[in-house]
């Protein structure tokens, strides 16, 4: 026998004339398609009872004629096939008739033999091209069926955003897309290692209800195709469900189902098992070789879509994080710049205050001979009062010198609040200028503790443009922590101040002999409230 032939090979004749049936039983018997003393051949004489015989005894191979009494023409093939699918049909006809030939091939029959022009070795080679070209025609089916699958599986790799929908998607897709009879999604439980159903589709008559799944190689139930592909991460292919032994424990309730073969995928996560794709066909020897490839496909683009969740998820949680450590380092940014704030204002505050310091030293200093001679001018009136010697042309000369002394003190007191009032307008002017108001302010207060300050200005007008009140208050601190310098050594008391106009600037250079400012605090005595006295309390050179 050839090994084309299955080694019972079954035939169905559907012949409405029993003495055609006798030559087609003689040339089967002749070609040597019956073996062992079995009858090979099974006869129906309509095609409504061939129908029903096909499906119950289930031959490998229908002989069929096409002029029934029930049917006739190529209908009666394309009948059988919608009825059994799988079946192969040759086609035994008395009318020699390209048309009718044609017609039914197209209808799906796999050859076609006339009655009378054909001997027991055309029957042969037309039932072995018949088994040989279904066989052939199902497994480009499965494949494409399998490809399909494979790609909406990619398609719900790429849509689906958590693995419950995703085995749900895979399962739907295996069951109406791969021709498979039904497809399930279990994953282990690792405390009791038995295999929980998560997803299925296809499980009309609950197979899967109640059903006993492990992965512990010493209980029969973690022998099967679930368990073992688990435990072995490796796939696990049952040809003949009904007839393996590792199938055992599930024999009976897979009766009902029909299971022909199963195929058990291992699900990884990282690198480790965590479950199982199964599918089940209705034949036995369902999976070649190609369609195995194409599952192992499926389950590693499967376990490849587990390891996306679990990054995406830690990416979820991490950008959780992020986002609630922005949250807390955006509320201490806010904390911080509050107290930046209260911190700015009580600098502001110390600035002012020592600047107002500084201001009333200088008064005092303006004040002190118009003081002096207004306190002159009231002894005197006192005591040419008590000597009888304060006439009328004496009062008047003691009241006006006291007049020209209050004036004296009130020019100081104007001085100082224009030189501190802002200027809210930048315009032009003379850079001496306004630093010869600023020597004014402190000249007296200068010489007095015996400092000398000297002015130089250039040949070539010093004219400047901006706010000159700020400048000449920049001069000033410039000359008061100069004169604190001064008076930190016993050194000559002079101070040189320079005004000159550069290629494109106006120069102001300050020297004194109190020494130079500190490299590292030369760099910030334009900074914000910068000041070197203890607290802040210096007078900083920042403006606005």
């Amino acid at each position: 026998m050839s090994s084309l032939f299955p080694r019972t090979l079954s035939i169905l004749v559907i012949e409405d004339d029993p003495g055609d049936f006798g030559l087609i039983r003689a040339d089967v018997r002749l070609a040597g398609l019956g073996y062992g003393g079995k009858e090979p051949v099974i006869w129906a004489k309509t095609l409504a009872e061939g129908i029903a015989l096909a499906q119950r005894e289930l031959p490998d191979v229908v002989l069929l004629d096409l002029s029934l009494p029930d049917s006739a023409g190529s209908d009666t093939v394309r009948a059988m096939r919608t009825a059994l699918p799988n079946l192969p049909v040759v086609v035994l006809t008395g009318h020699d008739d390209d048309k009718l030939a044609d017609a039914a091939l197209e209808a799906g029959a796999q050859d076609f033999l006339v009655k009378g022009q054909f001997d027991h070795d055309a029957l042969k080679r037309a039932v072995r091209h018949a088994l040989v070209r279904e066989a052939a025609e199902q497994k480009i089916q499965r494949l494409s069926q399998l490809y399909a699958t494979l790609s909406q599986c990619n398609e719900a790799i790429l849509h689906c955003t958590g693995e419950e929908a995703l085995f749900m998607q895979i399962c739907h897709d295996a069951v109406h897309y791969g021709g498979v009879k039904m497809a399930w999604v279990g994953l282990m439980d690792k405390a009791d290692r038995q295999v929980k159903p998560v997803a299925s589709c296809g499980d009309e008559l609950g197979y899967l209800e109640g059903i006993l799944v492990s992965v512990d190689g010493a209980d029969p139930h973690g022998c099967g195709p679930t368990g073992t592909a688990i435990r072995e991460n490796r796939p696990f292919w049952c040809q003949d469900f009904q007839q393996d032994p590792a199938t055992a424990p599930w024999h009976e309730r897979s009766k009902r189902s029909g299971w022909g073969a199963s195929a058990s995928l291992p699900l990884l996560r990282n690198g480790v098992p965590i479950g199982a794709l199964t599918l089940y066909a209705d034949a036995v020897n369902a999976f070649d070789e190609a369609a195995r490839q194409l599952l192992i496909r499926m389950a590693g683009n499967i376990s490849y879509a587990l390891e996306n969740f679990d990054r995406e998820a830690e990416r979820r949680k991490a950008a959780e994080k992020l986002c609630e450590l922005n949250e807390t380092l955006e509320r201490r940014v806010e904390e911080e710049v509050v107290k930046n704030r209260k911190k700015d204002l009580l600098l502001i505050q110390q600035s002012r205050l020592a600047s107002l310091g500084e201001m009333v030293h200088n008064i005092s200093h303006h004040w002190r001979q118009p003081l002096t001679a207004l306190g002159l001018a009231v002894q005197n009136i006192q005591l040419d009062y008590r000597d009888n010697l304060l006439s009328a042309e004496e009062l008047d000369k003691y009241v006006a010198s006291a007049l020209k002394s209050i004036e004296n003190m009130t020019r100081v007191i104007d001085d100082f609040r224009d030189f501190f009032r802002p200027s809210k307008e930048r315009r032009a002017f003379l850079a001496n200028d306004e630093v010869e108001k600023a020597i004014g302010l402190v000249g007296q207060a200068f010489a007095r503790d015996n400092i000398e300050i000297v002015l130089e200005v250039g040949a070539d007008a010093c004219c400047a443009f901006g706010h000159p009140s700020e400048f000449a208050q920049v001069a000033l601190y410039v000359l008061t922590n100069a004169k604190e310098a001064i008076d930190s050594k016993n050194s000559a008391r002079n101070i040189l101040i320079k005004v000159e106009k550069s290629a494109n600037a106006i120069q102001v250079a300050i020297r004194n002999t109190g020494g130079n400012i500190p490299e590292d605090v030369l760099r910030k005595v334009f900074d914000p409230y910068f000041s070197t006295k203890e607290s802040g309390a210096g007078i900083g050179l920042y403006r606005k």
